[in-house]
């Protein structure tokens, strides 16, 4: 537990975890979950590109669709690496930094597939995005978390993680638009320039977490302006704390192998992982599939579109199903 430096004397005190868990939910909150939606959004958005644009680079270039499993299997590794990594720089230097340099990072590096003459160039590429793509994830469910009210946490963190499909599904339409008329460099530049766009943005609305102010404890102003963006209001010489530093010791990682946990662990890890692998092979080989069958480029791009709206349809619906159901029978 810290305590901001204040005047000496009877001080009030504000429980910034108990404010975060039962305060209002007021429209600055709202706006906090609306900024990391639409990173979610454009994260969904240029993980699904390269599956889009495979059909037309092939046809371009006289290569094989062979020559991009590299590319999409690399993406998917940086995803991999940069998910636990962006982790670790969201507790290190912040969930906002976090956040904006994951979007930055995965921004440029599909505005510079836009600019590649090679699968080589696009295989380094797509894995520099990848990291950018996975370490945007967990910087962005730890802040809608922070920012969300207990009652409507879950709920909160569930639709964020349907924003990805949704993204995926803008992807399409907008891939079955441009892909025809303007070809895939233009396609790959504005949706990346888009997130460039919305890091830029975030630098000035964007708050940074309270929980990790307090407990860096030097950002005094820092952490006023974001405790006010719970809906809080409080005297000048008030003292934060937050009493679930002090209650809740920290587990390590080789905590969740414990005898007690080692079952579930391993089950929501599979459970996951065989999720998962069908979705990302989809992703990747859906449109060459469908135009190696004889249909264009718009149909296919369209095809995986109706792919995320179900993926969305199954975000919502897991959501009710969390509160109306047990979440283990939800799953």
């Amino acid at each position: 537990m810290r305590h901001l430096e204040t005047e000496a004397g009877q001080q009030p005190v504000v429980d910034i975890g108990r404010l975060v868990d039962d305060g209002p939910w007021v429209t600055s909150r709202k706006l906090v979950l609306l900024y990391c939606a639409l990173a979610l959004v454009f994260d969904g958005l240029d993980n699904q590109l390269l599956g889009f644009v495979i059909p037309s680079l092939i046809a371009e270039w006289q290569v094989s669709r062979i020559d991009f499993a590299p590319a999409l299997a690399l993406g998917f590794a940086g995803m991999a690496i940069g998910s636990p990594i962006g982790g670790m720089f969201a507790d290190r230097i912040g969930r906002k930094i976090a956040r904006i340099v994951a979007v930055a990072v995965f921004g440029t590096a599909t505005v510079m597939i836009g600019f590649t003459h090679s699968v080589n160039q696009i295989i380094l590429f797509r894995f520099i995005a990848g990291l950018g793509l996975g370490g945007a994830v967990p910087a962005a469910m730890a802040l809608t978390a922070e920012f969300t009210p207990q009652n409507r946490r879950s709920l909160s963190v569930i639709l964020g993680i349907a924003c990805i499909p949704i993204g995926g599904m803008i992807a399409g339409v907008i891939a079955a638009q441009i892909l025809p008329s303007q070809g895939w460099r233009t396609l790959f530049i504005i949706s990346g320039s888009a997130p460039l766009v919305l890091a830029a943005v975030l630098m000035f609305v964007l708050p940074e977490s309270p929980q990790y102010l307090l407990r860096r404890g030097s950002n005094v102003a820092g952490l006023t302006a974001s405790i006010r963006k719970l809906g809080a209001d409080f005297a000048t010489n008030t003292t934060f704390v937050d009493q679930r530093e002090v209650s809740v010791s920290r587990p390590s990682f080789g905590a969740l192998l414990a005898p007690l946990l080692r079952r579930n662990t391993l089950a929501m890890w599979a459970a996951f992982f065989f999720c998962q692998m069908p979705v990302f092979i989809l992703y990747g080989w859906a449109p060459t599939l469908l135009t190696s069958q004889g249909f264009d480029v718009q149909f296919a791009s369209f095809g995986l579109a109706l792919f995320n709206l179900g993926g969305t349809v199954g975000c919502f619906a897991a959501a009710w199903e969390s509160v109306a159901l047990a979440r283990r029978l939800a799953l």
